[in-house]
């Protein structure tokens, strides 16, 4: 046992002795002369420092507690300075920022003030002007000024002033500006704009006070909201109309700014089945109607007419929808009203239809294919139908990439109208019968630069003088694209380009170079995407060449990947080529062994937006390609 504990048990023992005698002393009371002397109570603390003092008053190392509580105020009492004394650091701090910032620092507004002046709204077509108001307020005058104005493309400048320094970039020089002074610049011009839009005018001012050795900026933004156009139209035509009626329809403009209007645009999509007079004034047969209007003064109008006819299979409401633009100084169309107009078709006694390849929407077909069309007449009313002749019309400037002599006519002749059925073909429809003629016209394998690409067909008859036509199908053909891949060991002059054993051997390695070709024409041909993936036992060697685009490996999902963005007709071919390797096991003795999975080819025809899909087979090492390697491509010990 320690000293310490000993001290400690003999201070417990002594103040326990004490204790016990203390409470035998106050419990036993003692007589005196005969009576029992009880004698007087002493205060608890008393009696309680009188036992501390009995066991410690007889030690000389005695705890000075005051002192210690002495040495504690001491260090509070630093700590409470230093706070206080670092408290009143940051007050002097502030304050002195504060002082700084308010008397002796100048804002922008303090030295240069910018602004753009321009209404919040304009009418598209109606003249604008505009105004920059620039300020120096300082008592220090500004040692260079430069201000660029920023306005939209479609605005067209009418005057400026005071005259730019650079045109092209609207730059103003100002060069110095006293303290005190100011200057505007005014511009003047026509706002054209899309409705509704909303288009900003910037404005940058670079200047340095003189008292400065560098450049400050001032930056303003202006917002201009368009809801409204000077151009307003309208669609006029009847309420009602039978298939094969002859309809007379008119577009109103009208300008109703107080200035000229240029360059206005008319587009008008037609319902499908609307056959629009190929002689309108102002379009092209075959296109979407669109007129360009040089100018419409101001509070005038114009008035565009155009002439036309259902086909018999469209019943109900059919919506004509108008769109007027202007054509900006970039050449894009703002547009600046949307009008629609329609005319209730009442079903007609007779229907002819038209399906090419099973469809009667407009479809793309491909070179070397036959195009199958199929046409129908059929008698809706009650009386019989007789003598009723048919015509199908393929409509083009070019001639068509059609092989006549092979083509099936089923009954028709050929004429310079069209192919045509006679009564003889069609002979007498009753109530409800239905005469269908099925045709099929073999398409050219390549399409020379004398015959069209596109066409449209449309089946026509003649009903009491009236003619019904069917909905026009447009044929597009797409782009002659051919995709090949092949396997070799050596080149077509007999030069190695794999290396190893061949015919392969177990547990060697032998490579072989893989050759992807895209062969194309007619049209540009855009997103080319061609990929395989490698069997397992099957490695990468890393080694490609790419006329275009780029070639890669995943070793992931061992996937090559073969991508070309643009591929213009002008281009004939492209290739790409890369090596793999095979190390044969005893479970490929006697076999071909499997190099590549069958390649897929995927593009896009920019003409027709038809997407060309074509997959090859897979490769093996028999490589039919390669005459070179004939019969080496089975495994051997």
């Amino acid at each position: 046992m320690s000293a310490t504990k000993r001290h400690k048990t003999t201070h417990e023992e002594d103040l326990a002795h004490h204790a016990e005698t203390f409470h035998k002393k106050e419990a036993v009371p003692h007589s005196h002369n005969g009576h029992i002397h009880h004698p007087t109570a002493k205060p608890e603390d008393e009696l309680m420092q009188e036992g501390l003092n009995a066991i410690y008053g007889d030690q000389k190392d005695t705890v000075d507690f005051s002192k210690l509580d002495r040495a504690k105020n001491r260090f509070t009492n630093f700590l409470l300075k230093t706070i206080g004394f670092l408290g009143v650091v940051a007050v002097i701090a502030w304050s002195a920022y504060y002082i700084y910032t308010k008397y002796f620092t100048t804002s922008e507004a303090d030295t240069f003030i910018l602004e753009i002046v321009a209404p919040d709204e304009i009418v598209s077509g109606d003249d604008a002007t505009f105004e920059i108001h620039y300020k120096n307020p300082s008592a220090i005058p500004l040692a260079t000024l430069e201000i660029e104005v920023k306005l939209p493309p479609a605005y067209q400048l009418g005057g400026l002033n005071p005259a730019p320094s650079d045109l092209e970039a609207l730059t103003w020089k100002i060069g110095t500006l006293p303290a005190g002074s100011d200057g505007t610049i005014s511009i003047t011009g026509t706002w054209l704009a899309s409705v509704p839009s909303s288009m900003p005018i910037q404005v940058f001012a670079n200047y340095r006070p003189s008292n400065f050795n560098a450049d400050f900026q001032s930056i303003k933004t202006a917002y201009i909201s368009s809801f409204s156009s000077g151009i307003t139209s309208s669609f006029n035509g009847p309420s009602e109309a039978t298939p094969g009626e002859k309809l007379e329809y008119s577009l109103v403009l009208v300008n109703e700014s107080q200035s000229d209007i240029n360059n206005i645009v008319a587009e008008l999509q037609l319902p499908n089945g609307f056959f629009i007079d190929p002689d309108t004034e102002g379009i092209t047969a075959g296109d979407q109607p669109l007129w360009e209007i040089a100018v419409i003064k101001a509070g005038e109008e114009k008035e565009i007419k155009f002439t036309g006819t259902f086909a018999a299979d469209n019943v109900g409401f059919q919506y004509f929808d108008l769109v007027t633009s202007l054509r900006g100084n970039d050449k894009n169309l703002l547009t600046q009203s949307k009008t629609q107009g329609f005319t209730d078709v009442i079903g007609s006694n007779v229907i002819v239809q038209l399906v090419a390849n099973g469809s009667t929407e407009n479809i793309n077909t491909e070179l070397d294919s036959d195009l199958r069309v199929s046409i129908s007449i059929e008698n809706t009313g009650e009386a019989p139908i007789e003598d009723a002749e048919l015509l199908l019309d393929f409509q083009s400037a070019k001639p068509f990439p059609v092989v006549w002599n092979d083509a099936d006519l089923d009954q028709g002749t050929i004429t310079s109208d069209g192919i045509i059925w006679g009564a003889d073909s069609i002979g007498v429809l009753k109530k409800g019968d239905k005469k269908i003629f099925n045709l099929t016209f073999p398409i050219e394998a390549s399409v020379a630069n004398d015959k069209t690409d596109e066409f449209t067909i449309v089946a026509e008859t003649t009903l009491q003088n009236l003619p019904i036509r069917s909905t026009p199908i447009k044929i597009g053909i797409n782009s002659e694209a051919t995709f090949t891949v092949k396997a070799r060991y050596y080149s077509e002059s007999g030069a190695p380009l794999g290396t190893g054993p061949l015919p392969p051997v177990i547990g060697k390695e032998t490579s072989y170079k893989v050759f992807w070709s895209v062969q194309n024409s007619l049209h540009d041909l855009e997103n080319i995407q061609i990929s395989a993936t490698l069997p397992p036992n099957v490695v990468w060697k890393n080694t490609i060449s790419t006329d275009l685009g780029s070639l890669t490996y995943t070793e992931v999902n061992r996937t090559v990947t073969w991508k070309v963005a643009q591929l213009p007709r002008t281009i004939g071919i492209i290739n790409a080529d890369f090596e793999i390797g095979i190390v044969p096991t005893d479970n490929d003795l006697g076999k071909f062994i499997k190099l590549i999975s069958g390649s897929s080819f995927k593009a896009v025809d920019t003409k027709t937006t038809a997407t060309l899909q074509e997959t090859t087979s897979t490769l093996d090492s028999e490589l039919p390609e390669d005459e070179h390697a004939s019969g080496n491509g089975i495994v051997a010990e």
